[in-house]
C-alpha cells in the first residue's frame, strides 16, 4: 500500500525492505579476496542530492596514494592523545561490555593471535606514549594502511560547501553501502583521514602535526582531485568478502532517537 503525504507519496512495501536491507548493512573488517570487482548494477544515481557525490577508485595507483594518505593520518592519530583515549574508550572486550550493544567490540576486527592482547596493552595513553617512542605509531599506521591499498576497489564520498552538504553525504553513504552489501560485497568505512582534515579546517589540529595535516590536505586534492570547497567526507574499503564477520551489535532505536508525543 501506499501512503500520501503532502506531495510525497510513502510506499510501505518499499519502505520495509529498505529497513531491512539497513538492518543487513554491516562493516567487514577482514581481509578481501583479490578478485577485481564492478561496481553493482544497483548503483545509486549521481548525484543523489546536492553536495555530496562519489568517486570509484580501482586503479593501483590510485590506491597506493590513498593508502599513503591513511598511514599519514593514522600516524596522526596514534599520536594524539585526545583522539587515542576516546577511540580506547570506545573499545569493548569483555561479553558483559558487549551485551550493551555499544561501543565497537574486538571480535568485529581482524587481529593477529594476541592482538587483544596488544590491543589492551595500548589502550592506555601512558603505555603508547612510551612505545611512540620506539616507533609504535609507525607499525600501527602501516597496518591499518596496508588493507586500502589491497582492497580491489575504493569509494570516496566527497561534499561541497551547500548546506546541508555532510548529512547528504551521509545519506549516500548509505545508498552506497546498501547497494553494496546486497551485491554480496564487503565493506570497511575509513573516516581517519577525514578526521584529521576536519581538523585541520576547524582549527583543532595538535600543533606538532599542524604541517603533516596541511601535507595530508594538498595530498587529499591531488589525489582525489577535489575542487575547490570540496571535502572528503568517508573513504570506504570494497570487496568480495573472505569470511563472514561477527556483526556488531546496535542500540535499540528507542536509546537513539526521540519519538515527539502526539
Amino acid at each position: 500500500c501506499s501512503i500520501h503525504l503532502g506531495s510525497e507519496t510513502w510506499d510501505a512495501e518499499k519502505g520495509l525492505n529498505e529497513l531491512h536491507a539497513v538492518k543487513q548493512r554491516h562493516t567487514n573488517r577482514h581481509p578481501f579476496s583479490k578478485t577485481p570487482i564492478a561496481k553493482p548494477q544497483n548503483w545509486p544515481t549521481l548525484p543523489v542530492a546536492t553536495g555530496a557525490t562519489m568517486l570509484w577508485l580501482d586503479e593501483n595507483s590510485k590506491k597506493c596514494e590513498v593508502a599513503e594518505m591513511v598511514k599519514l593520518a593514522s600516524a596522526m592519530r596514534f599520536q594524539n592523545k585526545e583522539v587515542h583515549e576516546w577511540l580506547a574508550a570506545s573499545l569493548r572486550f569483555e561479553a558483559i561490555d558487549v551485551a550493551r550493544g555499544d561501543g565497537l567490540d574486538v571480535a568485529t576486527f581482524h587481529l593477529p593471535p594476541g592482538g587483544k592482547h596488544l590491543l589492551k596493552l595500548i589502550s592506555s595513553w601512558s603505555r603508547m606514549r612510551k612505545l611512540n617512542c620506539l616507533g609504535m605509531y609507525h607499525l600501527l599506521a602501516n597496518m591499518e594502511a596496508q588493507p586500502i591499498k589491497a582492497a580491489p576497489a575504493i569509494v570516496a564520498i566527497v561534499t561541497d560547501q551547500a548546506a546541508g552538504s555532510g548529512f547528504n553525504a551521509g545519506r549516500l553513504m548509505q545508498q552506497v553501502w546498501l547497494a553494496l552489501n546486497q551485491a554480496g560485497l564487503a565493506v570497511q568505512p575509513y573516516y581517519v583521514v577525514s578526521d584529521q582534515l576536519q581538523r585541520l579546517k576547524h582549527g583543532q589540529q595538535h600543533p606538532a602535526h599542524l604541517a603533516q595535516a596541511q601535507q595530508l590536505q594538498l595530498m587529499g586534492t591531488r589525489v582525489l582531485g577535489l575542487k575547490e570547497g570540496q571535502s572528503l567526507a568517508m573513504l570506504l574499503r570494497i570487496g568480495s568478502p573472505t569470511v563472514d564477520p561477527v556483526r556488531s551489535r546496535r542500540l535499540p532505536l528507542d536509546q537513539i532517537a526521540h519519538t515527539p508525543k502526539a
